[in-house]
């Protein structure tokens, strides 16, 4: 018997929550797709318009120009599922409520699946971001990781040369950039941030970039890989849960539980889009 332990004389009532590390990667992604997901192998066209031009004028002599236009495809190529079986004979010796945390986790499990395959986005990112800008990973100084502010200075001006459209600036890291970013505003014990870092532990913004943890950066000859750009600009995420159902079983005296997730990831603005080159070992250690 699978679950072994959810007799009432061993557990109270409720049962605790899995242990689960946060998703960001949807938060920055482009997600205006979920309606338009029908199937695996669908492909979905992502439209974006070119720059008009600005011209002196002339009077009785004013020039007007095609728009032009592009698309890019987005496979829907990624399926996952999930399932279990709640035997009917746990159910009558159980007053235990654990079928609604199972089904949290089994879309907590799907979720995770698609933040991993988004963070292997940065593999199509047109820039890369590196401590000497040419191809040494970041690595923070240790004891007080001073080279921080030189770090979210660079991710703003990469963005900001590339011409990326204004919005919110982020950066995907390793729960290490948190931990430098920490270091070096704990030392700064004059300022509000510090004051708010210290008694808070506050993770947001810095520098007018948002700071996102995550522990799905992909990890690849010694380097951690995070992402960075604006919101919802250049990374497009497809993804919809297109089965949820319970059903019951053959064969056993059970229901059964059954998620399936599609989805497909496309960077379609590369140029704005930034591979974050971080040390495995971030924070250096003297």
């Amino acid at each position: 018997m699978a679950l072994a332990n959810v007799i009432p004389e061993v557990w109270r009532k409720t049962v605790l929550a899995g242990l689960r590390k946060d998703l960001p990667f949807m938060k920055v992604a482009n997600t205006r797709f979920r309606e338009e997901v029908w199937g695996t192998g669908d492909t979905l066209h992502i439209l974006s318009l070119g720059n008009l031009t600005a011209q002196d004028y002339a009077a009785g002599s004013i020039t007007y120009e095609d728009p032009s236009d592009a698309t890019s495809d987005l496979l829907i190529n990624l399926d996952r599922y999930v399932a279990f079986k709640n035997e009917d004979s746990v159910k009558a010796t159980s007053d235990v409520n654990y079928l609604s945390e199972l089904l949290i986790d089994a879309g907590y499990q799907l979720g995770d699946y698609f933040d991993n395959q988004g963070m292997a986005e940065y593999a199509n990112a047109g820039l890369d971001s590196f401590e000497d800008g040419v191809s040494t990973a970041w690595q923070f100084t240790a004891d007080t990781a001073a080279n921080i502010p030189a770090f979210y200075a660079s991710i703003r001006r990469q963005l900001k040369t590339a011409n990326a459209p204004a919005g919110t600036q982020f950066v995907i890291g390793t729960p290490e950039v948190e931990e430098a970013t920490l270091l070096y505003y704990g030392g700064k014990l004059a300022s509000d941030k510090a004051d708010q870092v210290v008694s808070n532990g506050l993770i947001g913004n810095f520098f007018g970039v948002n700071l996102y943890v995550s522990n799905n950066c992909v990890n690849d000859s010694s380097v951690d890989h995070g992402l960075a750009g604006v919101e919802g600009t250049s990374i497009a995420m497809a993804t919809d849960i297109i089965t949820d159902e319970g059903i019951r079983l053959e064969g056993r005296i059970a229901d059964g539980y059954r998620m399936l997730g599609i989805g497909g990831f496309k960077t379609y603005r590369p140029e704005i889009s930034i591979d974050v080159n971080l040390n495995e070992v971030t924070i250096a250690t003297s």
